[in-house]
């Protein structure tokens, strides 16, 4: 009898165990998808009691009215026009040559570079990620929705293609120390090779189709997944690629394409110092347009919306030139006494062989290249025109070689004046405020964005204190 209630209780035990557990994951689950269960289910986990006082709780009213289906769509249908729209005035015109955009929506075009049926719809890193679902437009659909014919033969080939884009920065993962030092799987570019680029695949151009050729080029990266430094080619990931070269040469060798527009599908800042020798005649920056940005592109594209979006990086000629680069990431350092440190380190599963230090100071960005260019144009004895740092092996840093586009560039398919008014200081707020007038003197409505610089001297106080200060700063 004992051996049974033994038994027994053995099995009540692990039977309520179990329920415990289910329990727990189980509330843990209902309190993270509350929402879904509601819907689905129709009622409502939570209560709103008004207080002593009484009065309106409802701090901030949806515009939508109750949530129900009419108003939810309504909702859906107003945030894709929001993205569209964001799409629209983010995207940034670096190259406009001979007014090659916007384009006629009847025009023959092929879309090249594999990114066009894989696109880097968001940036990776924590619920950044668009779903790519029924709900997504890419390229191809956008441009037929405005107009365009679209070469069908290539388009299917690369949809076909075994080949596929992998965002890795090829290191042990850098966002969990309790890593076991393992590599991640190499990045793969994802780009087609020569050798794909059959006779057969080469004719669907030859007759029909070659009014533009669209090339898409992207970069992706994210959180544990940096850009790589050096990639399996032995360059920056951001420099452009042997595929891709010979992708560009293919098509300007070919004399086929009227017109050569590349847009540039990436977060990062590319380098673009190739756009002349490959004849491209127009470039434009669209980022990561999400589900429904390809809308907007192909809007920009057609001249539906004018390009207004300014950069907020700088497009260096070479992506390694910045200091910052030389600290971080792939090129963080390892402590010196490392065998040392981990010694004195119980967990022997954590890494902590290396360390980030930023001695770059305030020269990131813009301002590096701003402050060394203040530099050499008005202190030559301070070494900043030398060569150190300078790209490619030159023999002295110069500005115009060391930038293709700076920070807050961006054409428009009109022209602009702007006017600075004046400037007043309010001292009792601390607050300066400026006046400009924009006029736009072009022929297309358009927007223009007002940048306003600041440069503030060197003064004693800074001397003394060794103060670090930008020559120039955005200001607002």
């Amino acid at each position: 009898m004992k051996g049974n209630s033994g038994l027994l209780w053995r099995g009540l035990t692990s039977v309520t165990g179990t329920l415990l557990v289910l329990g727990i994951c189980g509330t843990q689950c209902s309190y993270m998808y509350a929402g879904t269960i509601n819907s689905a289910l129709g009622t409502s986990s939570t209560r709103i009691v008004a207080g002593e006082g009484g009065g309106n709780t409802t701090y901030y009213a949806s515009e939508y009215g109750d949530l129900n289906a009419e108003n939810l769509q309504k909702l859906i249908a107003d945030a894709y026009g929001e993205s569209v729209l964001e799409q629209e005035e983010g995207s940034v015109l670096l190259r406009n040559n001979d007014g090659t955009l916007p384009l006629a929506s009847d025009k023959h075009v092929t879309l090249f570079g594999h990114a066009v049926v894989q696109p880097v719809y968001s940036p990776g890193g924590a619920n950044s990620a668009a779903d790519i679902g029924k709900y997504v437009i890419d390229l191809k659909s956008a441009l037929e929705h405005a107009g365009f014919s679209v070469n069908n033969t290539l388009f299917d080939a690369y949809s076909k293609s075994d080949t596929k884009r992998v965002a890795s920065n090829n290191l042990q993962v850098s966002g969990d120390p309790r890593s076991n030092g393992a590599l991640n799987d190499a990045p793969v570019l994802g780009e087609e090779p020569a050798s794909f680029y059959t006779d057969q695949l080469k004719a669907s151009w030859q007759d029909d189709y070659h009014d533009v050729a669209i090339v898409m080029l992207a970069r992706e990266g994210g959180e544990d997944k940096e850009m790589m430094m050096k990639d399996p080619e032995g360059i920056s990931a951001l420099s452009l690629q042997q595929d891709e070269k010979d992708l560009l040469r293919m098509i300007k060798d070919s004399g086929k394409f009227s017109k050569t527009v590349v847009l540039l599908n990436s977060a990062f800042p590319m380098e673009v110092g190739w756009l002349d020798d490959y004849g491209v005649d127009a470039c434009m920056w669209i980022g990561n347009p999400g589900q429904r940005g390809f809308e907007g592109v192909a809007n920009l594209l057609v001249g539906k919306a004018n390009p207004s979006g300014r950069l907020t990086d700088t497009y260096a000629v070479d992506s390694m030139s910045s200091p910052a680069v030389h600290t971080s990431s792939q090129n963080s350092n390892q402590w010196t006494n490392v065998d040392e440190v981990n010694a004195a380190v119980s967990d022997k599963t954590v890494n902590i062989d290396n360390v980030t230090v930023q001695p770059e100071n305030i020269y990131v960005g813009y301002k590096y290249y701003e402050i060394r260019y203040a530099d050499a144009v008005t202190n030559p004895g301070s070494g900043a025109a030398s060569s150190v740092g300078a790209s490619h092996g030159a023999s002295a840093w110069n500005y115009a070689d060391e930038v293709s586009y700076p920070f807050g560039y961006g054409l428009s398919y009109t022209t602009f004046e702007q006017t600075l008014d004046g400037v007043s200081y309010d001292r009792d707020k601390d607050e300066f405020t400026a006046k400009v007038t924009v006029k736009n003197t072009g022929d297309i409505a358009g927007a223009s964005v007002v940048e306003l610089y600041a440069q503030t001297p060197y003064g004693e106080y800074e001397r003394k204190n060794l103060v670090e200060k930008s020559a120039i700063q955005l200001a607002g």
